[in-house]
């Protein structure tokens, strides 16, 4: 990870001189999400094995600007490779981000630890 995102800022410096290069477009999308009370929708991913393998605190960004705080729940089953990316929003809200299979478990590069 640490490698792709040297590689990004290194190419940045070259983006930036190259000529009629337009820049990418960022916009706000909506895409359909299951929501409800986060003690229904963390069912979802324990009906498929999956437990916690990270979460984090985080700062979702509306269109105006304004921040919601968020916490985030990365459920995996290591023996069926399935995961499940949670967002919940507060007491009364968790929505499924995304989920899948045939998940890879990359390694981390401990020379620089984040968090604790």
């Amino acid at each position: 990870m640490k490698k792709l995102i040297a590689s990004i800022l290194v190419c940045m410096p070259i983006v930036a001189f190259a000529e009629n290069v337009e820049a990418p477009q960022i916009f706000w999308a909506q895409k359909p999400v299951q929501c409800g009370d986060p003690k229904d929708i963390i069912k979802i991913p324990e009906q498929y094995g999956e437990k916690p393998m990270m979460t984090g605190d985080g700062l979702a960004v509306l269109p105006n600007g304004s921040g919601l705080p968020v916490r985030i729940v990365f459920g995996v089953n290591t023996e069926t490779g399935t995961w499940t990316l949670i967002e919940i929003n507060g007491e009364n809200q968790a929505c499924v981000l995304g989920s899948g299979k045939n998940l890879t478990l990359i390694k981390p590069d401990n020379s620089n630890k984040v968090g604790t």
